[in-house]
């Protein structure tokens, strides 16, 4: 998938602010200058004491987090600044109060608030904002017409939540070429609608053209493009190579989490064991098989030698899963250093990152992937990032490139 410039973002060329520019910000592709930092711009406790982060969320080509000191912060492209500026240090977004969570998108975000409200921001062309419209925004705007959210997951130009209702419901919008919203058509959908699914939702999950949901029942169900297999079923169920409604991977029972990649799923079990499915170029299954022996599976595979896992999070062409017993191990492709290897050889089956380098042990205790970029949080709340540069998402104030575990300073 193409990374989109901020000419596809917003529809404009590049951009040129006058006045005084904050922290580590490039005011257009043609300048690449940055300033200093200037903690009266970028925050900062100004005492010396060293911020650190409570909660990650990496997109594709964002990384935002949630500060000690109750401040939220993100870098990289599309921060929902009211600018299209490229942030290459960690940007204090005062304008995101009381956040959740945070979920990406290929051109848009959404966050979550902890009073239940969702706001998006960034491409509309799909109707990824659910506000009837195609104009896109620089800053978040609400969405109207969902009940009090609980979760949000987004997908390539799509994003589903689930409501804290009882039972809960899943509701989507945005774009529907490949029947990902679960409507029963491929029109694009401009305001959320509900999935009509069998039983009560436990969790849902947007994966980058399909859509996937545990129900209270255990069991899975995904829509939306099967084109290498990523909802689990075999293609005689999907001629037309997608389904515009839910369809059950019925060889998944007991399963506690779902969670879509770009072309691929996984799954965590009640006993914290995993399974993947879908694409398979790089290894990103896990099984120890990569694309030249098997290119994809329609069958959930069991993930090599991974117990104890609390969840995964997979990448473009890789996974990474967190454990319970903290650490990280992650699999697949490694071409921009994603996997914090210097060597950027791929891995078939999970293999624990390069420590952090902050002189401590450098355990993770909680890694998220992007598209071909990862971060992590270590047990002191420090924030490393690896991987792709090219806008600025590693947070250590270049663009370009690829680099291993980079420390992110707040």
């Amino acid at each position: 998938m193409k990374r989109p410039s901020l000419s596809l973002l917003f529809g404009a060329g590049v951009v040129i602010l006058s006045g005084t520019t904050g922290c580590g910000q490039i005011i257009g592709f043609d300048d690449l200058e940055k300033v200093d930092c200037d903690p009266s711009v970028c925050g900062g406790s100004g005492t010396g004491v060293p911020i650190r982060a409570t909660a990650l969320f990496v997109g594709r080509n964002t990384t935002c987090a949630i500060l000690d000191d109750g401040d939220f912060a993100c870098w990289g492209a599309l921060v929902g600044d009211g600018t299209p500026l490229i942030r290459t240090r960690p940007h204090r977004m005062k304008e995101f109060a009381d956040v959740k969570t945070i979920s990406f998108g290929g051109r848009h975000a959404c966050i979550l608030k902890n009073n239940g409200e969702v706001y998006c921001w960034g491409d509309n062309s799909q109707g990824q904002l659910a506000d009837g419209t195609n104009a896109a925004s620089l800053t978040p705007k609400r969405i109207e017409g969902l009940p009090s959210v609980t979760k949000l997951s987004s997908g390539r130009g799509h994003t589903c939540v689930e409501t804290s209702e009882s039972p809960a419901n899943a509701y989507c919008w945005g774009a529907n070429d490949f029947g990902q919203i679960g409507n029963g058509d491929t029109q694009t959908v401009r305001q959320p609608v509900k999935v009509q699914l069998a039983t009560g939702l436990e969790k849902i999950s947007g994966g980058g053209q399909h859509s996937c949901a545990v129900l209270i029942d255990q069991t899975v169900y995904c829509w939306g493009s099967n084109r290498r297999g990523q909802l689990g079923v075999p293609s005689s169920m999907t001629p037309s190579g997608y389904s515009t409604t839910p369809i059950q991977v019925d060889t998944l029972t007991e399963i506690e989490r779902v969670y879509g990649g770009d072309e691929h799923s996984c799954a965590r079990t009640s006993s914290d064991t995993g399974y993947c499915w879908g694409a398979n170029d790089f290894g990103q299954l896990g099984n120890g098989q990569d694309g030249t022996i098997l290119p994809q599976s329609i069958t959930p595979v069991e993930v090599t030698g991974l117990m104890g896992i609390s969840y995964f999070t997979p990448g473009g062409r890789y996974t990474c899963a967190q454990l319970d017993t903290g650490g990280a191990r992650c699999w697949g492709v490694n071409d921009m250093n994603q996997q914090n290897f210097s060597d950027k050889a791929n891995q078939t089956t999970p293999v624990a990152p390069a420590p952090l380098l902050n002189g401590k042990s450098g355990i993770i205790q909680q890694i998220e992937t992007g598209d071909e970029h990862t971060c992590g949080v270590d047990e002191i709340g420090e924030v490393y990032c690896f991987g792709l540069n090219d806008s600025g998402q590693l947070g250590n104030g270049t663009v370009g490139g690829a680099a291993t575990a980079v420390r992110v300073t707040f």
